[in-house]
């Protein structure tokens, strides 16, 4: 109920939005000179060396958007926030997969519902489509995993993730490490126990997980991807991306102190949690190579392409939840009470501290918009009347 009582209000003032300039009008301005096909064509040819960007998927979400609402621009970011709901509700049946307490999912759930990447995927960037895929991707991968038999996963099971996974390569060329963890524990429940057609299906997820390193060598060598602060120490520069990268992804500027803390505990007790039971052998190894990891992955893509942008911390804050619910169960039923009152703080805080960011960010999206609009209007009217 809060996450609908904050979404939709912002969805009702994203439609009123008009043009904004930078974002929205460059796919409308290649639509209209007719440029999509070719441009399609050469991100999804493996071959042109030209483009090093690998992001198909969000062109041709972009150029679907840009025929469809056509005038409508306002749609198309209600359209883009329905992509976060999506995402909310793919978090709350992951943390089920994990066999979380409802307290720890909720409690997930929020942190994902809430997290200040919001200003940053209110248009068609491509985190918006990439984290869907991620986490069908992820809840595949532990519904095939719990099989009791290799020869009793369902195809259309198989189908749905290797789908999932193949259009996650398709969105962001700079997680080609993620992909890369992903196809490890893919191994063993493609590779090692199936048969022929499958292991087909893994093959050409190899070959996608391919193209991407090889987008992603060329993007990391990009002046674009060293965007971050110059300290003109690289272990300096390191080291401050590394405290950007987890001040952001425990909510250090948007929440406070005590909150930022609670989750940093959770995060350390997960870890260790995971990597106990995996030396005593009560969960899954892989399952707990792939909680691990799969984050890890995401923090080591920032350090080495240090371009800060919060949105590029959106998948890693997805990948950390699992985390994070389980340092939150793994506190003691004996201290049931306090367990409680934490569960009513984190609740509350992250609802109230986090909500004004998001009705801040619509109607200042709603107001720039506007502004944008009334230029180009501005710029129409003095070339009609002969100005240059």
């Amino acid at each position: 109920l809060c996450i609908f009582a904050a979404y939709i209000p912002a969805m009702m003032l994203l439609q009123q939005c008009e043009y904004f300039l930078v974002n929205d009008f460059r796919p409308y301005h290649i639509s209209y000179f007719a440029n999509w096909p070719q441009r399609l064509f050469s991100y999804f040819n493996p071959f042109d060396t030209t483009v090093w960007l690998h992001r198909p998927v969000p062109e041709s979400f972009e150029w679907v958007s840009s025929l469809l609402f056509k005038g409508h621009p306002g749609i198309w970011h209600t359209v883009s926030l329905s992509f976060r709901l999506l995402t909310i509700a793919l978090v709350w049946k992951l943390l089920g997969c994990f066999k979380c307490s409802n307290q720890a999912r909720i409690i997930g759930t929020l942190f994902i519902a809430f997290f200040p990447a919001f200003p940053e995927s209110q248009l068609i960037f491509a985190e918006t489509l990439l984290v869907p895929f991620v986490l069908i991707t992820y809840i595949g991968f532990m519904a095939m995993y719990k099989e009791a038999g290799a020869h009793n996963t369902k195809v259309s099971l198989v189908i749905i993730t290797t789908a999932s996974f193949i259009l996650m390569t398709m969105c962001k060329e700079i997680l080609a490490p993620l992909s890369f963890i992903f196809l490890i524990s893919f191994y063993f429940v493609l590779w090692r126990k199936q048969r022929y057609v499958l292991r087909t299906l893994y093959i050409v997820m190899s070959l996608a997980t391919l193209l991407q390193f090889q987008r992603c060598y060329m993007t990391i060598f990009q002046p674009y991807a060293h965007g971050g602060e110059d300290t003109g120490n690289p272990l300096m520069a390191m080291i401050t991306n590394l405290l950007w990268i987890f001040g952001d992804s425990f909510l250090l500027r948007t929440n406070i102190a005590p909150t930022t803390l609670l989750l940093f505990f959770f995060f350390a007790m997960g870890i260790y949690q995971l990597v106990r039971m995996l030396k005593n052998k009560q969960t899954r190894t892989m399952v707990g190579f792939l909680s691990i990891f799969s984050f890890t992955s995401c923090v080591v893509i920032h350090l080495l392409t240090p371009y800060r942008a919060l949105r590029y911390l959106y998948p890693g804050a997805i990948l950390l939840v699992p985390i994070l619910a389980y340092g939150y169960d793994a506190i003691s039923p004996s201290k049931r009470r306090i367990k409680t009152w934490i569960f009513r703080y984190l609740v509350v805080t992250i609802f109230l501290f986090n909500l004004p960011g998001i009705y801040a960010q619509a109607l200042s999206m709603q107001a720039s918009s506007k502004a944008d609009w009334a230029f180009l209007s501005y710029i129409a009217q003095q070339y009609s009347s002969g100005k240059d």
